[in-house]
């Protein structure tokens, strides 16, 4: 006899990876490095919010990366709502993309990924220097090329984490 949960569980199951892998990457996005290689950490957020905007929109949309992002700017200690937007806006545009990413191999995944994650950070450029502060310098661009060849990696841990955790 097959037996499947109902569908309240699974959807509890999907938001506890949900709210851990962006836990995990808010983690990974504050770990401490070496003044050198701080411009080689990818966006774990933004790569994260991509994935889970393409593969679970109902669960992971503006809200959940307003919120995300929220969080980013007081443990960055930058202006409050920068990042807040700026992933916001990388939400609205990867959900409204979806269904044609979604078709793409990984590799040319992984293009679409780097035009989004850069976007997201023009937008952070644009938020620091209406405030005032300095813009950062090409090597913040960096970030955006080391998450772009993450990607498929990234993509395949996320997804091996949801088919594991979800109740067959």
């Amino acid at each position: 006899m097959n037996r499947r949960m109902p569908r309240a569980a699974s959807a509890g199951h999907t938001r506890i990876v949900v709210i851990g892998t962006l836990l995990l990457a808010i983690f990974l996005s504050i770990m401490p490095m070496p003044a050198g290689l701080l411009s080689y950490r990818p966006d774990w957020v933004a790569l994260c919010l991509v994935y889970w905007s393409l593969e679970a929109p109902e669960r992971v949309g503006m809200g959940t990366a307003w919120i995300t992002g929220f969080a980013m700017d007081v443990l960055y200690g930058t202006l409050l709502g920068e990042q807040a937007l700026a992933d916001s806006v990388l939400a609205f545009i990867t959900s409204g993309l979806r269904l044609r990413v979604r078709m793409f191999p990984r590799w040319q995944q992984a293009l679409v990924v780097f035009a989004l994650v850069g976007i997201n950070h023009l937008i952070i450029q644009i938020a620091q220097h209406a405030s005032g502060h300095p813009g950062g310098n090409w090597s913040y661009w960096t970030s955006d090329g080391i998450g772009a060849l993450l990607w498929p990696l990234v993509y395949s841990v996320l997804r091996h984490l949801q088919r594991r955790t979800a109740p067959s």
